[in-house]
C-alpha cells in the first residue's frame, strides 16, 4: 500500500499506519506510484509508530531535497562558467587572428613604403 503525507509518497512493507496518524494519509492510486521519495527509496519501512524516528526521517528527507537543490545550483554555475570560458577562448582566438592580420598589414605597409 502507498500513502502520502504533505505530497510525499511513503510505502511501508507491512502497509500499516497507526490509527492516530490515519487521518494524515490518503491512499494513492497505482498511477501515482512513480512519485516515490528518497526516504521511501532508501527505507523499506518508515516506522510510523515511532514519532521521533518518523520526524527524523522527514528532516533527513528535507535535507536531501535541500542538498539536491544546492547540487543543481552548483551544476548550473559550472555550466555557466564553462560557457564563459568558451566565450573567452573564442575571443582570444579572434584577437590572435586580428593581431596576425594587423601584423601582416604592417609588414605590407613597410614593404610599400620602402619601395
Amino acid at each position: 500500500m502507498s500513502y502520502t503525507h504533505s505530497g510525499t509518497l511513503f510505502r511501508t512493507s507491512s502497509g500499516r499506519i497507526p490509527a492516530n496518524q490515519q487521518e494524515e494519509f490518503e491512499h494513492l492510486p497505482d498511477s501515482q506510484l512513480e512519485s516515490i521519495s528518497f526516504v521511501t527509496a532508501r527505507s523499506s519501512d518508515i516506522p510510523f509508530d515511532n514519532p521521533s524516528t518518523y520526524q527524523e526521517a522527514l528532516l533527513h528527507q528535507e535535507r536531501i531535497r535541500s542538498l539536491e537543490g544546492s547540487i543543481q545550483t552548483s551544476n548550473n554555475q559550472i555550466r555557466s562558467l564553462e560557457n564563459s570560458v568558451q566565450t573567452s577562448n573564442n575571443q582570444i582566438t579572434s584577437l590572435k587572428n586580428l593581431n596576425q592580420t594587423l601584423s601582416n598589414n604592417i609588414k605590407e605597409l613597410k614593404e610599400t613604403i620602402s619601395k
